[in-house]
């Protein structure tokens, strides 16, 4: 067990660490903003956003595939748990047609995300602001896929005669398709494909680095039968650039940050009374310090201090670090990357010659910053000096927070996981009943609220860290499942394997640690999945799952 009052220093990332928000009210938002995008700038139909979508893709861990344009749910092997192509459920048949000969691909994209590294023509679903844009991008496959398919019906393949009977291209469409290929694999943006006419692009996008362009409906074709669907995973990755870029907070556009400007109770919770007096608490009474490390910019990330703690959040903290840049901030050093001193209204920068205490930075490295803790430490107050520093570090981020902590620090990766309110295990109801019986929930109106709109994505996609083959497969069909569904219940999920590989525990949100009256924390152990996963706390009970 862990005693989180002997540590020496604790961290916080900002976003779904430190400050919460109100995940339903921000994934509507999200997935607004993003579909608002893609139509404008892109081109996609309209119609094809449909806002009901987005619950039920809204579960952490999906991996989207580039070459077949599908979303999966992979166990810690690579094996497919659950499958959709765009937003259409795929049944064990159709997964095993498409993947029977793709298992290297699939061990080799469960190897880089085990190692904490981003995997080749995939990615991963791990935050509340790419969540909610997984239901965008299924659209995008599927109108792609309905414009390919219209394509394909208006100009049918000429077909040659032949020996066998069998139709082929003719010479010059395979040309064209050749002409169009380039090499497989290799394309990272639509800039290096003949994809169009270059149309003229708006300042508000092309100060972005963003270019417009017109997709012909052959070219899309000819791409997604080639090359596959990684340039409609860069058409999404414009929405986020355009949409989260930090230009857009200070000039107050885009589709996301003017309407959190204008609703900021709407979108993010002030922190309860007990998180502020346990970050106090802990500072005075156990001389344990405080610092945030987060990727946000200086502005935005004011504003949701200020929004979540009040205008005197700093006295929180002990050191504040601005867009960090993390994981490249543990692989930084003091002359590619020094910290640069600002204020609170940011006008002031200046290079750093030393950290202080109290001060706010920008930028910088995991060696100086690692040397300040050291010299700050308060080993002399309460602390054997032989033993070794203690640094918790709270992250929503299990490659960026998490595994690049775990690979890079000394420090401990806690990961903060929003859906423990609610993962689709069969204790959630009793561990309710449990907290209102004592008349001392943890589990809050929020959390209730999270629980309902997650329930959907479990329901689809099976459990977050343990889920069942094939979910969801008969979800349409009234099928029952037969002996052998059955036997598949409780596959450790990929996403599961990657926390417990690397983070010490895992918590709901901070207002579930401020509420652990104990102070103490059981951690993940060799392969019993369940151990160090923290649900909710009272004053009396720490609720884990039963498997345990």
């Amino acid at each position: 067990m862990d005693d989180i009052r002997l540590a020496d220093w604790i961290g916080f990332d900002l976003d779904h660490s430190a400050v919460r928000y109100n995940v339903p009210a921000l994934s509507h938002l999200v997935f607004d903003a993003m579909a608002k995008f893609e139509v404008e700038f892109h081109g996609y139909s309209e119609n094809a956003f449909v806002t009901a979508n987005m619950p039920h893709f809204f579960a952490r861990g999906l991996v989207f595939d580039c070459e077949t344009g599908c979303f999966l749910r992979l166990s810690r092997d690579g094996a497919i748990l659950s499958a959709s192509h765009g937003t259409m459920s795929m049944s064990k048949e159709a997964i095993e047609t498409l993947y029977s000969d793709k298992k290297g691909r699939l061990d080799s994209i469960c190897r880089d995300l085990l190692m904490g590294k981003k995997p080749q023509r995939a990615f991963m679903f791990v935050t509340f602001f790419d969540i909610p844009g997984a239901a965008v991008l299924a659209s995008m496959i599927d109108d792609v896929d309905a414009r390919v398919l219209e394509y394909r019906l208006s100009h049918p393949l000429q077909e040659c005669n032949t020996e066998d009977g069998k139709g082929e291209r003719c010479e010059k469409e395979q040309s064209q398709c050749d002409d169009d290929k380039g090499d497989r694999g290799e394309v990272d943006n639509m800039d290096e494909v003949d994809d169009g006419d270059e149309i003229a692009t708006d300042e508000k996008y092309s100060s972005l680095g963003l270019k417009k362009r017109l997709l012909k409906v052959e070219t899309i074709a000819n791409l997604v039968e080639n090359m596959g669907y990684d340039f409609v995973l860069t058409n999404w990755f414009d929405g986020l650039n355009f949409n989260f870029n930090h230009l857009q907070f200070a000039r107050n556009e885009g589709y996301y940050f003017p309407m959190l400007k204008q609703y900021p109770h709407k979108y993010i919770f002030e922190a309860p009374p007990e998180v502020a007096s346990w970050l106090m608490t802990m500072k005075t009474d156990h001389h344990v310090n405080m610092f945030l490390l987060t990727n946000s910019h200086q502005d935005y990330a004011t504003f949701l201090l200020k929004h979540t703690f009040g205008e005197d959040w700093k006295s929180l903290f002990d050191i504040v670090v601005f867009y960090g840049s993390k994981p490249q901030f543990f692989h930084n050093t003091p002359d590619s990357c020094p910290f640069v001193a600002t204020d609170v209204e940011g006008t002031e920068r200046l290079t750093a010659e030393n950290l202080e205490c109290g001060g706010m930075y920008i930028g910088g490295n995991y060696p100086e910053f690692q040397d300040f803790l050291i010299s700050n430490a308060h080993r002399d107050v309460v602390r054997d000096q032989s033993e070794e520093m203690t640094v918790y570090y709270f992250g929503d981020h299990p490659i960026g927070d998490v595994a690049a902590v775990a690979k890079h620090s000394e420090w401990i990766p806690v990961f903060v996981m929003e859906e423990l309110a609610y993962s689709g295990c069969r204790e959630y109801d009793a561990m309710k009943k449990i907290l209102r019986d004592d008349g001392d929930a943890a589990v809050t109106v929020a959390d209730e609220n999270i629980a309902m709109f997650v329930e959907k994505g479990v329901a689809r996609w099976g459990g977050l860290f343990l889920a069942n083959s094939f979910s969801g497969e008969n979800e349409d069909q009234g099928e029952e499942e037969d002996e052998d569904d059955v036997a598949k219940i409780s596959v450790p999920t990929l996403l599961e394997t990657m926390v417990r590989k690397h983070a010490k525990w895992t918590v709901p949100h901070i207002s579930a640690v401020a509420s652990n009256k104990t102070f103490l924390f059981s951690s993940f152990e060799n392969d019993e999945c369940m151990k160090g996963i923290h649900r909710a706390f009272t004053h009396t009970h720490t609720i884990v799952s039963s498997d345990q």
